[in-house]
Formats: structure tokens, C-alpha cells, sequence
């Protein structure tokens, strides 16, 4: 387990774990798939989130958009 100011990071995968970690023989896992060793897509996930709120951030203000008159 790495711990980076209070950030915990996948003993498995690497992936930074914002959700309450699967404590398995002594680490923190982000997922059961990298409890057991497996490969897992926890890390894209977050990156499709951080995209979607960008996204829906943009959107509500209005960033982005041609508002000009025709």
C-alpha cells in the first residue's frame, strides 16, 4: 500500500482508489479482480469519470459553445 497524502493507491494495479478499498491479506485493492491478481479496468474508469465531469461542467456553463448570434 502507497500512501501519498492521504491518497491510497491499488496494491494490484497502481490505480489511485477514491472509494473504500477491498482489504485483502494485509493490502488495499481497488477491485476483487486485482485482489487475485487478475488485470482490471479500474484506472480507465476513472479517467472515463474525470472526462464526464469535465464534460458535464462544460456543458452547464456553456464552455465550448458557439454563442454567437447568427
Amino acid at each position: 500500500m502507497i500512501r501519498y497524502h492521504d491518497t491510497v493507491f491499488c496494491d494490484g494495479c497502481g490505480a489511485e482508489i477514491t472509494w473504500s478499498p477491498m482489504l485483502v491479506r494485509g493490502g488495499e485493492y481497488c477491485c476483487r479482480d486485482c485482489s487475485q491478481g487478475r488485470n482490471c479496468r479500474c484506472g480507465e474508469r476513472m479517467d472515463w469519470e474525470g472526462d464526464r465531469r469535465t464534460t458535464s461542467a462544460e456543458q452547464a456553463s456553456g464552455a465550448g459553445a458557439d454563442n454567437r448570434a447568427p
